[in-house]
């Protein structure tokens, strides 16, 4: 299977920060996973290291995301919303503290996305707006990004503090005029059909753009790919999830002497999870190679 990006996913992807918003039915959850799917793929095809924390207050959004090795944190709870937050802001003042050190003007360290699928869920509790709006603020020389979502495009739940630092907003269909203008400053979102069409404002420029759908069979291929099932067959049946871009990718190298470039090279799923299996003898030091590759995966 060949994976594609659509262009207009990797133009979202150039902004720092990115808000999709609109009606219930309007598209959101497509056009998140289908934008969550570009960034794991551009990850992958420039060697860039990307990691994903998840607020899923709903549980059932990004649960498909949750298990790969490059999820970094998956909230569930509105009570754990605003900790997940706090640890993101503490993690990115400490790169601005090396950065700070080595007299960098950006990091040298890999991508955080911080991924919201209901903003209104909690962006009034505690320290939250407050959080978000310092993510949004200092996120880009850090490498932390926001992808926020809502179907609540209310003044209550995008502030102006908030918006300010969205440099790229996507109005999928609203229920009014004044939902179209909060998201991406004009009207006209309220007009667009159910599906398939946004109006995007990235840098001050509003367009008319098409929202792609990538199919549910592309994403569950890439997920395959990014996460390699191996089972330790003699003293326990426990599946555990390898890292394909580093530990899988250099194993798959070393055995066949072919270089790794583009994730749909992985087809050959069982004989990779042969290979893994005996270099690791199964037993003896498969948890200390799965450790290695975590800690180097979230480094």
């Amino acid at each position: 299977m060949e994976f594609n990006v659509p262009t207009i996913y990797t133009r979202m992807l150039e902004s720092p920060h990115i808000l999709i918003a609109g009606t219930t039915g309007s598209g959101k959850s497509v056009a998140l996973n289908s934008l969550l799917y570009s960034a794991m793929l551009e990850a992958i095809e420039t060697g860039k290291e990307a990691t994903f924390t998840y607020i899923d207050l709903k549980m059932i959004e990004l649960v498909d995301w949750r298990d790969l090795p490059n999820c970094d944190r998956y909230v569930d709870k509105p009570e754990d919303a605003p900790k997940a937050l706090k640890d993101a802001v503490d993690a990115m003042y400490a790169r601005y503290k090396v950065m700070q050190t080595r007299h960098q003007k950006e990091t040298d360290e890999g991508h955080v996305y911080i991924v919201v699928d209901e903003l209104a869920d909690f962006v009034n509790d505690k320290g939250c707006l407050e959080r978000l709006v310092t993510l949004g603020r200092l996120g880009r020389a850090a490498h932390y990004h926001l992808i926020l979502c809502t179907q609540d495009p209310s003044r209550a739940t995008l502030s102006a503090s908030l918006l300010q630092n969205m440099t790229c907003r996507v109005a999928l269909r609203t229920k009014s005029p004044i939902e179209s203008r909060q998201i991406v400053g004009v009207a006209g979102a309220e007009k667009l059909p159910a599906h398939g069409r946004a109006l995007m404002d990235m840098d001050g420029q509003v367009e008319n753009i098409e929202v792609p759908m990538v199919s549910d069979e592309a994403i569950s291929g890439l997920i395959e790919v990014l996460g390699v099932e191996v089972k330790h067959t003699q003293s326990s049946t426990k599946t555990v999830v390898v890292p394909c871009p580093d530990f899988v990718k250099k194993t798959w190298e070393e055995r066949t002497g072919r270089t790794l470039k583009k994730p749909y090279e992985l087809s050959e799923i069982d004989i990779l999870r042969a290979q893994v299996r005996d270099l690791t003898n199964a037993n003896r030091s498969l948890q200390e190679d799965l450790d290695r590759a975590l800690k180097q995966l979230r480094r």
